[in-house]
């Protein structure tokens, strides 16, 4: 099975973004859609609201796994290439992220302190 992607629908689920990353301790970048878990548990946010840069973050407890996380990314990457009608974005990745160095094999360009990529 695999994750999908969904809109921020209410306040609750706002509020659970909210809460989740405070227990990673970051903070919540214009949250938009939710990141759900085969077992429906929210286990991310990404935001598309500011096309062409997107913010992107899997909580902890679910982010160890590069396979799930890379699925995720390039539902990302669908949705933003179809609700947004862009060609390229960007993403943040944080250097100590188990996947900055694996961003450049799903054909990411670092450049500055964002990874850029033509759709």
């Amino acid at each position: 099975m695999f994750s999908k992607i969904r809109p921020i629908r209410t306040e609750a689920d706002l509020k659970l973004v909210v809460e989740l990353c405070k227990a990673d301790n970051v903070v919540p970048m214009f949250p938009t859609h939710l990141v759900i878990s085969p077992d429906e548990r929210v286990v991310g946010y990404t935001s598309i609201n500011n096309v062409p840069l997107v913010f992107f973050h899997l909580f902890k407890e679910y982010g160890k796994n590069p396979r799930d996380a890379f699925q995720i990314i390039e539902k990302q990457e669908d949705l933003v290439a179809s609700l947004c009608n862009v060609k390229s974005f960007g993403i943040t990745c944080a250097k100590d992220s188990p996947f900055y160095p694996l961003m450049e094999k799903m054909k990411y360009v670092l450049a500055g302190q964002l990874f850029l990529k033509n759709l």
